[in-house]
């Protein structure tokens, strides 16, 4: 009686210990929601409080200059709006880390967003009359830059000056009329990820030399390119582990991916790959395709 005394005593305890951190862990999240703003004059109301505020798809057409206003702001999305022009004040948000301006009207960058100097995610995509080689030479000096989003911005080369940003991680050039992987991202030696969907024009034999440069490359992404095969020289990349290549053309796996001692991962999903799974992997590389 007294063991079963002491099993309920101690099921208690942990069931109450369960309870307390499952109300932590909620009052936690409401504390996070509460720094979340969905619209500007509920941000302007509390504005020290204000660290996110997504304005997405809001039909704005200017700038909201009072977003200066928010000492905390950490995050902003102004995606999907009609922004024709940024002004300069913009970089006195001092504390922001995450920008995304993707899908508006505006043709070039503040330079002055080099100066802002907490900025670690910047997403400009889907931006028709943005001025490529002004915009390039604004970013270049957002040295703690970690990922950088490019796509769907007409991009056929990138400029040297690119290297600057040594800090980077992770760059999304897709739906870009690139014919080879710009040589220029070698020099990105923190360069985790790279992706390059939706690139048709894409000469991934031609490319190779640049992608077997990128020594620190881990996630490679090549979905929707229509790819016909692999080339066998992948296997120099030393240090990939994950490699997405779904929506192409490729029928045969190489078997010198077996090779590859970090590869972890490969999708060939909605290709015309004969059971991939007998052709060649080694146990430790999982692999995804289509379902039947």
């Amino acid at each position: 009686m007294k063991k079963l005394k002491q099993k309920i005593a101690e099921a208690l305890f942990l069931a109450s210990m369960l309870i307390l951190f499952f109300l932590l862990a909620i009052n936690t999240v409401k504390g996070q929601e509460k720094t979340k703003f969905r619209d500007l004059e509920s941000a302007l109301s509390s504005p020290d409080k204000v660290e996110w505020l997504i304005l997405r798809n809001k039909g704005l057409t200017r700038f909201p200059i009072e977003i200066t206003q928010l000492p905390n702001l950490k995050f902003l999305d102004l995606s999907g709006n009609n922004i024709s022009e940024l002004p300069e004040e913009m970089t006195r948000i001092s504390k922001l880390n995450y920008l995304d301006l993707s899908g508006n009207t505006f043709s070039e960058l503040p330079k002055s967003i080099s100066k802002m100097r907490s900025l670690n995610v910047l997403r400009i995509g889907y931006l028709p009359n943005l001025d490529l080689k002004e915009a390039f030479s604004a970013i270049e000096g957002v040295k703690n830059l970690k990922v950088l989003d490019l796509k769907y911005d007409n991009i056929s080369e990138i400029p040297y000056s690119l290297q600057g940003l040594s800090s980077l991680k992770s760059i999304d050039l897709s739906g870009n009329p690139l014919r080879t992987v710009p040589s220029v991202l070698s020099k990105l030696t923190r360069l985790e990820v790279l992706y390059l969907n939706d690139d048709l024009e894409l000469d991934l034999d031609r490319s190779m030399k640049a992608l077997i440069e990128m020594k620190g490359l881990k996630e490679l992404h090549l979905e929707n390119d229509g790819l016909s095969m692999i080339p066998a020289e992948i296997m120099y990349m030393k240090k990939l582990e994950n490699l997405y290549l779904s929506n192409n053309r490729i029928n045969v796996v190489p078997p010198e991916l077996k090779k590859m001692e970090k590869l972890k991962f490969i999708d060939v999903s909605r290709n015309p790959v004969n059971d991939p799974t007998k052709q060649l992997l080694a146990p430790q590389i999982r692999i995804k395709v289509s379902e039947k």
